[in-house]
């Protein structure tokens, strides 16, 4: 499994290194360069996205997770990820992350796409998948 690292703005590597599908690669792309666009013109500085996790295995997800055995990550190419704000490991558990998530959230459920924030059952605001299926 890959170490995390920044979406950067090569759909097609992202999607390669983390077995992502071409649309959720792409999608991640976009919405790097939209913040880092909007926080540029607040003369502010954008962390970046980073992937924590895309695709997983059966077997590592029954270790992460063995309450969701059917997880979007666990389809080969993912449509699925996790993420953090910034290079720090544990950055995205700091009150800033989290507003940045939900900021991340609508931006990303404007697309049409859904967002792990908005689990009722299982709150995961790092989560990003397609949402449609």
């Amino acid at each position: 499994m890959p170490m995390a690292a920044k979406v950067g703005n090569d759909a097609r590597r992202l999607a390669c290194r983390w077995v992502l599908d071409a649309t959720l690669a792409q999608a991640l792309v976009n919405m790097d360069r939209y913040f880092a666009d909007q926080f540029a013109a607040a003369g502010i500085h954008w962390p970046g996205i980073w992937i924590t996790s895309g695709y997983r295995s059966q077997a590592r997800q029954a270790e992460i997770n063995p309450d969701a055995p059917d997880s979007l990550h666990t389809r080969c190419p993912s449509v699925a990820v996790d993420v953090r704000v910034g290079s720090i490991p544990g950055i995205s558990g700091t009150q800033g992350a989290d507003q940045l998530l939900r900021m991340m959230g609508g931006y990303w459920k404007a697309q049409g796409y859904r967002w792990g924030g908005d689990f009722v059952n299982n709150y995961d605001p790092i989560h990003f998948d397609l949402g449609q299926f």
